[in-house]
């Protein structure tokens, strides 16, 4: 989606009474500003923090905030550096195994490969960006060379399809996905190819896009509770393939704990599945981010404001610091910062979600922006 001056103009003029807004019912502690600003880290810092961790989990407190996103432009290239050569995306499997090729080989076009209506959030400038990045650094040698990787199972057919590219007759025995695949008849059908597979001698590649499509159409028949474990086993299947593992996606789905955002049950959350994994969350305190409404059969990307801090929001605590973002590891963190603390979220669609966790039980390490601005959706 092109960006227009005057609209920026426009963000830049609703902000201050935002800001204003944030402002007036923030807390003023000297001592808790001046520990802030003394524990706040460098980028650079971030990857010792991380000591070395099998997994590395960024989450995002919105599907849409440009900050966030310009963090990971900053953060991934110097956890390259140490040695971390893989980004799973919370994207759908097989549209990565696409740019997966792409960045390998140069075949294909990132630009139509980032196009996904469901998952429009990812096709931005910033990853764009990011993925030109990793390609020239692969074309000049990068050994081993960086890979990206969906682990999202949303869409069992297109996996399939990674299946049947490799043993074309398997397609009538995947036909049941494209009529009814949530029936209990088409999983059990399906559930009988990955072990003819293995019979056959099939490459892991081809194993593992077959699990998916066991794992998709086992979160829409049980609507997508499941959804949380089959990404964190998609990460453990990429940190077995490539000994460590850069991971990227909402907030609610990298930490520790649990949520119940969509409904009253709670979730665990697939950071939860996770062993030897270090998880960065994000607060927001107050801006604008890119969110999407449903018209017809398309989603259309749209701004949305944040809603308002209560009196309890961690973004509250952090402001303290009087900086426009603060990185902060959470292992020594506090009395005042550790027990549930309300804080804001948002995801592809609609607006603010409230929650209420203790950051440094569920995060390693959290990044606080004070303004958010829309993330530069294409």
């Amino acid at each position: 989606m092109p960006r227009v001056c005057p609209l920026l103009l426009v963000l830049l003029l609703v902000s201050v009474p935002a800001l204003a807004r944030l402002r007036a019912v923030r807390g003023t502690g000297d001592t808790s500003a001046a520990w802030l600003r003394l524990h706040h880290i460098a980028d650079e810092r971030l990857v010792d923090a991380a000591h070395g961790a099998r997994i590395v989990a960024f989450g995002d407190a919105t599907h849409g905030t440009h900050e966030l996103f310009a963090a990971k432009q900053r953060w991934i290239p110097l956890f390259a550096a140490r040695g971390y050569r893989t980004l799973a995306l919370e994207a759908p499997y097989a549209q990565m195994v696409a740019l997966d090729r792409w960045l390998a080989t140069g075949d294909g076009d990132p630009v139509a490969l980032l196009r996904n209506p469901s998952y429009f959030f990812w096709n931005t400038d910033e990853l764009l960006g990011l993925l030109q990045w990793a390609r020239a650094q692969n074309v000049a040698g990068l050994t081993p060379p960086f890979r990206i990787a969906g682990v999202d199972a949303t869409d069992p057919a297109e996996a399939a399809r990674l299946v049947i590219g490799a043993y074309p007759s398997l397609a009538d025995r995947y036909a049941c996905i494209e009529r009814n695949a949530a029936s209990a008849g088409c999983r059990n059908e399906i559930a009988t190819i990955r072990p003819d597979l293995v019979a056959l001698g099939a490459a892991d590649e081809v194993l593992h896009a077959a699990r998916v499509v066991e794992q998709g159409q086992e979160a829409l028949a049980r609507n997508f509770a499941t959804r949380d474990a089959t990404m964190a086993e998609n990460v453990e299947w990429l940190a077995a393939r490539d000994g460590r593992v850069l991971v990227w996606g909402h907030d609610v789905h990298w930490n520790r704990g649990t949520y119940a955002v969509v409904g009253p049950e709670p979730i665990t959350a697939a950071g939860s599945y996770l062993h030897d994994a270090f998880f960065i969350g994000s607060v927001i305190g107050d801006g604008w981010f890119s969110s999407a409404n449903a018209a017809g059969t398309q989603w259309l990307p749209q701004w949305r404001e944040l809603d308002a801090p209560n009196g309890d929001d961690y973004a509250l605590l952090f402001d303290a610091a009087a900086m426009n973002e603060l990185l902060l590891p959470l292992a020594n963190a506090p009395e005042w910062l550790r027990g549930a603390h309300h804080y804001r979220i948002a995801g592809s669609s609609g607006g603010t979600f409230g929650v209420t966790a203790d950051l440094a039980q569920q995060f390693d390490a959290v990044l606080y922006v004070k303004t958010s601005t829309p993330a530069h959706v294409r």
